[in-house]
C-alpha cells in the first residue's frame, strides 16, 4: 500500500514538473517574439483563398483536404503492408 502511493505521488510530481516546463517555454516564446512586428498585406489573397478552400474540404466532410487520396486509399495502403510483413514473417518462420 505504502508503495503504491509512493508511486501515485511521485507521478504527481512529475506531471506538475511537465507542466511547469510547458508554461515556462510559453513565456519564454512570448517573450522572445513581443517585440516582432506584423505587416499584413493586403494584396496577399492567396493564403485567404487557400484557408477558404480548406474549411470548405473540411466541412463537406474531406478531413484529409486535397492532399491524401482520401481514407480508403491510406486504408488500402495500410492492409496492404500489413500483408507484406505477415507474409515475410510467415516465410522466416517467425510468425507465432
Amino acid at each position: 500500500m505504502r508503495r503504491q502511493q509512493k508511486i501515485r505521488e511521485q507521478k504527481k510530481w512529475e506531471g506538475r514538473c511537465f507542466l511547469l516546463i510547458i508554461a515556462a517555454l510559453s513565456l519564454l516564446k512570448l517573450w522572445l517574439v513581443q517585440g516582432l512586428v506584423i505587416h499584413p498585406l493586403p494584396s496577399a489573397m492567396c493564403d485567404d483563398v487557400l484557408l477558404r478552400d480548406w474549411a470548405t474540404s473540411i466541412a463537406g466532410g474531406e478531413w484529409m483536404g486535397p492532399f491524401f487520396p482520401g481514407l480508403h486509399g491510406i486504408l488500402l495502403r495500410i492492409r496492404l503492408l500489413h500483408n507484406a510483413v505477415r507474409n515475410r514473417a510467415m516465410a522466416a518462420g517467425t510468425l507465432p
